[in-house]
């Protein structure tokens, strides 16, 4: 329905340039390939009036567009470089991980030793997941950007950690009924962080009159002993989609 879509964007202030606004529209496809000509001259054709530029000798920076945990390969994010150039060596922090960029590969599952401004790779080499998200940064110093990540996971463990509440399975949440709200804390873990941003998106649809949900703490991988101490702590209840728990985890 374009003309529904077409009124939806209006709504947040973005006018098409049909209805006398300065917000180019293009109708594509990607199942037919329909107007992706149209949309590649279209970008280009903005950038140039506008005159959108970036820099491109020097460090680089960007967003983690989605992240996941490669058996073979450990942590993998998906990251777009908004300026500079990111290189094969470089040190990257991106949210609370680190790391040294080991490899990088582009949408065709290429290896690349570079990539500049927009261009999306996945990038091997982290210390942990990254979030969706979360901007990455290339620095100088790799005790610095350890020292950050170190700091902003403390900062996460205590954000989690500062409502706290009794051990209980999900039998004995539902054998308390009062009649009053009660809060739900869940932790989800799943494969890649788009998951959990989908599972994350149908749970907040859930209206109940006597129950509400909060989210504890979600991340990309399997259940471990931490998830499960956490779980303990704060009275809550484990998801886990499309991954499976270690041995210590399911021995707690």
């Amino acid at each position: 329905n374009e003309q529904k879509a077409l009124t939806e964007l209006s709504q947040h202030g973005l006018y098409p340039t049909e209805w006398g606004g300065d917000t180019e529209v293009v109708r594509i496809s990607g199942l037919t390939g329909q107007g992706v000509d149209n949309l590649l001259e279209t970008l280009l054709l903005t950038a140039e009036l506008q005159n959108y530029r970036t820099a491109v000798d020097i460090a680089a920076d960007g967003i983690c567009l989605e992240s996941f945990r490669d058996e073979g390969r450990g942590p993998m994010a998906w990251c777009m470089v908004r300026r500079g150039t990111l290189k094969i060596g470089d040190t990257l922090l991106c949210g609370p991980a680190y790391g040294y960029v080991r490899a990088m590969y582009n949408d065709r599952g290429q290896e690349v030793k570079e990539a500049g401004p927009s261009t999306p790779v996945k990038v091997a080499g982290l210390s942990d997941v990254p979030g969706a998200g979360h901007h990455f940064f290339a620095v100088d110093d790799l005790d610095l950007a350890r020292e950050v990540a170190e700091e902003r996971r403390q900062k996460g463990r205590f954000d989690m950690l500062s409502r706290r509440g009794g051990p209980k399975s999900l039998e004995d949440f539902f054998a308390e009924r009062d009649g009053t709200l009660r809060e739900l804390p869940l932790i989800i873990k799943a494969d890649t962080q788009g998951s959990i941003e989908a599972i994350k998106h149908e749970l907040q649809k859930f209206e109940h009159p006597e129950v509400r949900i909060r989210m504890l703490h979600e991340a990309v991988g399997g259940v471990n002993e931490s998830d499960v101490y956490l779980a303990a702590s704060a009275g809550a209840i484990i998801i886990a989609f499309h991954v499976i728990p270690d041995d210590n985890a399911v021995n707690l």
